[in-house]
């Protein structure tokens, strides 16, 4: 865990006293901070912070294109009341892409992707195989 010091500090490392200036960041385990919260409350910050979530592959909105249990292609701008993205959500890595008609499938069935701005128009669209889900690449 990674640590600032907000007043001048001296602490012991391996026995040894060292001193810390203002200002100044270290590196300690998760019982070392604990054990500083405790003695030395208020001149300490933590800096590290937990990592930001993911960020949707699909917006609300974008249109996809997939193929149904029948083998057939569906979605996309052609048929929008099966292809308009309501939610992308994802659970431990794998995403699962919601569709305003209530179907669910998985990120990985999604075959290319329609961007769309508010009004619903097409603003540039892609296939997931070349361009990735977001359309930024792999």
């Amino acid at each position: 865990m990674t640590l600032r010091a907000l007043a001048p500090l001296t602490i012991r490392f391996d026995g040894k006293a060292v001193q810390i200036a203002p200002g100044a960041c270290f590196t300690v385990t998760d019982q070392q901070a604990q054990r500083l919260f405790e003695r030395v409350p208020g001149k300490v910050e933590v800096l590290d912070l937990p990592p930001a979530p993911p960020a949707e592959p699909l917006q609300p909105g974008w249109l996809v294109c997939y193929r149904d249990r029948a083998g057939r292609l569906a979605g996309g701008c052609d048929d929008r009341a099966n292809g308009t993205v309501k939610a992308c959500q994802g659970d431990g890595g794998r995403w699962t892409v919601t569709l305003t008609n209530g179907q669910r499938l998985p990120l990985s069935a999604v075959l290319s992707v329609a961007k769309t701005n508010d009004a619903g128009a097409g603003l540039s669209a892609w296939s997931t195989r070349e361009h990735g889900y977001d359309g930024e690449g792999r």
